[in-house]
């Protein structure tokens, strides 16, 4: 990629910001995380770029770096997932029998993912 295509800068349009806040809320990946989550970040990329693409903070944006951060969210599965009553009280029964929550056991898990949280 040339000097040229990589500094190519389009602007921040509420329909950016839209479909950002739209993955943000699909794949509950806040813009504040999306940093410690993401593989190879460019080294130019800080922290606060996404949260100020969001709010409009920043109104032009590299495009390579958007098409990264759209790129890494379509890479991500949506974060809800139907569980039925009958699931819902049979875990409740598991946690309350074993004294495990699966946060405490997903995080304290020897293989966890970089970077997860509760």
């Amino acid at each position: 990629m040339t000097g040229a295509a990589r500094d190519k800068f389009i602007e921040n349009s509420p329909e950016i910001q839209g479909r950002l806040r739209r993955e943000i809320k699909r794949t509950g990946v806040r813009a504040i995380q999306f940093y410690d989550l993401a593989p190879h970040i460019p080294e130019h990329f800080k922290k606060t770029h996404l949260l100020r693409w969001v709010s409009g903070e920043i109104k032009n944006i590299r495009k390579v770096d958007l098409d990264f951060v759209l790129d890494y969210y379509a890479s991500l599965g949506d974060r809800k997932m139907s569980i039925t009553k009958e699931k819902w009280i049979f875990l409740q029964k598991e946690i309350a029998r074993t004294g495990i929550k699966s946060t405490g056991y997903i995080l304290d898990h020897p293989d966890k993912p970089k970077g997860l949280s509760a």
